[in-house]
């Protein structure tokens, strides 16, 4: 009776349907900048890293950077890495800017202006107004992959809290970095409710971008 019972259970609860995603990272208009970021940190050791680079509209390597943060959160690392990528910014007049993360959550705390991590929020709100504030745009990590090879590398370097920067491409990244340049693509299998929320959530952050109270940040659908 139980193994008939468990054959009507699978016929009536289907596998949640998934798509298969053609993904890669898209350059922005000539004369612009993009600028990818990452950041995350293990749950237990709470070791984290971040990881970020500047390019242009051909793919061309501007500045990267990566770091390793003891004692964070994935959370307070994106939001690190962020802050970082606008310094950097700042100093070296990398504008127009545009700026891809793979974390919603981040976007939504900076447009809320949530209280948690208030400090770091208030200071990349402010670089960003200084910046002329360009829009923030979510992409998958496939289309991040090079900030998350070098935050991979960061939270190995040997001297932690100190950003390294780097004029050119390390050797490690070398093959994504091309990969970008190229135009390849990568394939992800993703859960069809998963992308519907991403979407929806991406359609609200446009949607709110016109709220006055919101107005000193953009944000970018894919």
């Amino acid at each position: 009776m139980a193994v008939e019972y468990f054959h009507m259970a699978v016929r009536h609860n289907p596998s949640p349907e998934k798509t298969i995603l053609h993904l890669k990272w898209y350059p922005h208009n000539a004369g612009f900048f993009k600028l990818n970021i990452d950041g995350a940190a293990c749950k237990t050791t709470r070791e984290g890293k971040i990881g970020g680079v500047f390019r242009n509209n051909r793919g061309d390597w501007f500045m990267g950077y990566m770091r390793g943060m003891p004692h964070t959160t994935s959370i307070r690392a994106e939001l690190q890495a962020l802050w970082q990528g606008l310094q950097i910014a700042i100093d070296q007049i990398h504008t127009p800017l545009v700026i891809d993360i793979d974390s919603t959550e981040v976007i939504n705390m900076i447009r809320d202006d949530i209280f948690t991590h208030k400090p770091i929020i208030y200071e990349c709100g402010s670089m960003m107004e200084q910046l002329g504030n360009p829009t923030i745009g979510h992409n998958y990590m496939e289309q991040n992959h090079v900030v998350y090879l070098l935050a991979k590398k960061g939270v190995k370097e040997e001297i932690l809290e100190r950003t390294r920067f780097l004029v050119v491409p390390p050797v490690f990244a070398n093959e994504e970095v091309w990969t970008d340049i190229l135009g390849t693509g990568k394939q992800n299998l993703i859960y069809n409710g998963y992308i519907l929320r991403l979407t929806t959530k991406v359609k609200q952050l446009t949607i709110d971008f016109n709220k006055p109270e919101i107005s000193k940040v953009g944000f970018l659908s894919m």
